[in-house]
């Protein structure tokens, strides 16, 4: 999926506002369902944001443990959801993380912050075509 096409899904998700909420998972799959074409577009999104996750985790390698001291403690799952949101966010965020893995932190006020951002996984999880 070209980059632009994933940043205008990812811009009508609106992820930052949407995983306040308690339905966030439900609304971004109508979200998703509505704004791509079909199920094939929806299937180069997931694969698309599955790529992202896996480059960021590379890019973060163990800076991803890294944390810093205002966070307090984070584990694995939260740390997932984090570099989730930044694929989330778009490429922006993206690229800013790719380039710089300490980034990542700029994003977050506090543990529980990213602990928010949890879900879009889910989305994916959901609107995938697991055949």
């Amino acid at each position: 999926m070209e980059k632009e096409r994933f940043d205008e899904i990812v811009g009508k998700i609106q992820w930052k506002k949407l995983c306040r909420l308690t339905r966030n998972v439900e609304i971004g799959c109508k979200i998703l369902h509505r704004e791509c074409l079909d199920q094939a577009e929806i299937n180069e999104f997931v694969e698309e944001a599955v790529r992202r996750f896996e480059n960021l985790m590379d890019a973060m390698g163990e800076s991803l443990y890294q944390v810093p001291p205002r966070l307090g403690y984070i584990g694995d799952d939260t740390l997932s959801d984090g570099i989730w949101a930044i694929v989330a966010y778009g490429s922006e965020a993206y690229d800013k993380v790719m380039s710089r893995p300490a980034a990542l932190w700029s994003y977050f006020r506090n543990a529980t912050e990213i602990m928010r951002s949890e879900g879009f996984c889910y989305i994916l999880n959901e609107v995938s075509d697991n055949e």
